[in-house]
């Protein structure tokens, strides 16, 4: 039976005697010429560390045993920057992205921060410093919300201020319930699963090697909790989202009202005739191009996805097509967790 490694100790945790007697340690390993990853492995420190405390003992010698104060140096990085210039930053980071400003970022890290306040003050701080300049003054280091670059924001705030107070009021007049729907491929290798593990070891994940296996869905939620869906196989296509929207007009009662996006299948000619016949039933509507952020099925598609990532890897296509159907049924009979997709704040124009 193999022995287990040993995990690395924390220097930073210890106090500083204790930081001194494994400075020591290290010493007597680069006295006696060993290499940065030799002395690591054998006083099990970070390799980091290490070449760190090398350098150290190649300027200063014995003396870099004893360390030095950790924190900030009086009148170092952490005053570099005056009030006014801190609040100019903040402005900045609040009102532009690095690309509008000729920086080769698309948002704001501490690696941008770092390179605006040298090319603006003319200063050089770490990214480290960076960092607490944005602590400092109330940001945090956040996933962003996408948004497409072809994004028309005129159209986009005639759907918000024009468009849809007029399909709500239409909808009031006659009784009609309003839905909206979007489509979605679910793949086994595509959902990001995260687990608990000793700390320097990481949890294995057991996933079919096809990581081809999918699931395609299509679903509809209204604003009072209402929800259809269906499972499909093989691509979208104008049979499947006809079938789709007859089901959505019969389960509905009274009117339905169905918001799409630009889908080429949505606009297809030979849905035409049928929606014209069936026009006291259901009516097409369209969101904006590029805004999949205004349609509140988006949220329903990704806690289908969030679903699947805290549960077993299904091992075939039939097997995750029952496990999208299971959540979806359970979302289905559950309105409240339906009325809490347009609680987002991109879609809160949208709630009841």
């Amino acid at each position: 039976m193999k022995n287990k490694p040993k995990s690395l100790i924390n220097i930073q945790a210890l106090p500083e005697h204790q930081r001194a007697r494994y400075r020591g340690k290290v010493y007597d390993c680069y006295k006696a010429g060993m290499t940065k990853y030799a002395a690591a492995k054998k006083c099990r420190i970070q390799e980091t560390t290490v070449g760190r405390w090398y350098r150290n003992f190649a300027a200063k010698g014995a003396d870099a045993i004893r360390g030095g104060k950790r924190g900030p140096k009086p009148g170092g990085e952490k005053h570099k920057l005056s009030d006014a210039q801190m609040k100019e930053l903040k402005k900045v980071v609040v009102d532009k992205t690095p690309d509008q400003l000729k920086f080769d970022f698309a948002l704001w890290s501490s690696k941008a921060i770092k390179e605006y306040v040298q090319r603006k003050y003319g200063m050089s701080i770490s990214r480290r410093t960076a960092r607490r300049y944005m602590q400092r003054m109330g940001f945090t280091y956040q996933c962003p919300v996408k948004a497409a670059r072809e994004q028309n924001p005129a159209l986009v705030k005639k759907w918000l201020e024009t468009e849809y107070p007029a399909i709500r009021s239409e909808a009031a007049r006659c009784g009609a319930t309003v839905f909206w729907a979007d489509e979605s491929s679910v793949l086994t290798c595509e959902t990001k699963a995260r687990g608990y593990s000793p700390a320097g070891v990481s949890p294995v994940l057991v996933a079919p090697a096809n990581r081809s296996i999918r699931c395609n869905m299509i679903s509809a939620v209204s604003n009072r909790g209402d929800m259809q869906f269906m499972v499909f196989d093989g691509a979208m296509n104008v049979d499947i989202f006809k079938d789709f929207t007859e089901r959505l007009a019969k389960e509905t009662p009274g009117m339905a009202f169905l918001i799409v996006d630009n889908l080429k299948v949505h606009h297809a000619k030979t849905l035409e005739p049928w929606l014209e016949e069936n026009k006291g039933r259901i009516r097409l509507f369209y969101l904006p191009s590029y805004s999949p952020e205004l349609n509140p099925d988006e949220y329903l598609n990704r806690d289908v996805k969030a679903s699947l990532a805290e549960k077993r890897r299904p091992s075939s296509a039939k097997a995750l097509k029952e496990e999208v159907s299971s959540h979806l049924s359970a979302k289905q009979s559950n309105r409240d967790a339906i009325k809490r997709l347009f609680h987002k704040k991109e879609v809160r124009y949208a709630a009841e």
